[in-house]
């Protein structure tokens, strides 16, 4: 497998499902190993799975409990949490190239987004790791596997920021939901390799974190120049409105 990155922890599940199909034995085994040994490479931070379930026959698979975790220097627990990932595979696209995926969802995931005293994130950090490509798995012979995804969903998210390192304010945390992300016909008709699909995936998701934590920003820093309850409902709205 090349390069497969993180939320390719995500598209990680997508190629692994798709590399066992071909293999045909310990299914649900191999992809969570897969997943696990090709996810820290690429994060430079432990991924676990907690449990994989596949039907070649109806072309499903579901990945439970995928966690990544902090970078060094960073609180000990998890940046994502990915409660629930469900796979649909084309059982006959499979030999073939593209492999047809007619969709993919993310359900519940969790993010706890982090920054420290000096203005760097957890986020940033395992972005910053993964572009580098010191996590970059020896290349495969031949030509590599391509997807054509019909749908990539992200919802029921929650978010959580925590950025009193930064500004010296114990209260300066909060928790919101994170709104849905879709992505569409990646990779057309030609198909997009692991690594074009995780990225295009990590990117639009941590934009839409980036845009989460900026309107609470936003609105902190409303409510705290306005006061009391007008600086609140000020902030409310702009967050709506930034949101």
């Amino acid at each position: 497998m090349r390069r497969v990155l993180l939320i390719g922890a995500v598209a990680v599940l997508a190629v692994a499902a798709f590399v066992v199909f071909r293999i045909g034995s310990n299914l649900d085994s191999i992809v969570a190993r897969l997943i696990e040994t090709h996810g820290t490479r690429a994060a430079g931070v432990p991924v676990s799975v907690g449990s994989v379930e596949l039907d070649l026959s109806e072309g499903k698979g579901t990945i439970r409990g995928l966690r990544v975790g902090n970078p060094a220097g960073y609180a000990s627990g998890d940046a994502f949490r990915l409660g629930e990932i469900t796979v649909q595979v084309d059982p006959k696209s499979v030999t073939s190239s593209p492999v047809a995926v007619p969709q993919i969802r993310v359900i519940a995931p969790e993010v706890n987004a982090e920054v420290d005293a000096k203005g760097k994130s957890n986020l940033q950090t395992i972005l910053d790791h993964v572009q580098s490509g010191s996590g970059e798995a020896p290349p495969e012979e031949g030509e590599p596997i391509r997807l054509a995804i019909g749908q990539f969903v992200f919802e029921e998210g929650k978010l959580r920021g925590d950025a009193s390192a930064l500004s010296g304010d114990a209260d300066d945390a909060f928790e919101t939901s994170l709104p849905s992300v879709r992505l569409s016909n990646i990779g057309g008709a030609r198909g997009a390799t692991p690594a074009e699909v995780s990225e295009a995936v990590l990117k639009a998701f941590l934009r839409q974190t980036t845009k989460s934590v900026a309107a609470y920003q936003a609105q902190r820093a409303v409510e705290k120049k306005v006061g009391g309850d007008l600086g609140k409902e000020a902030g409310n709205l702009l967050r709506k409105v930034l949101d």
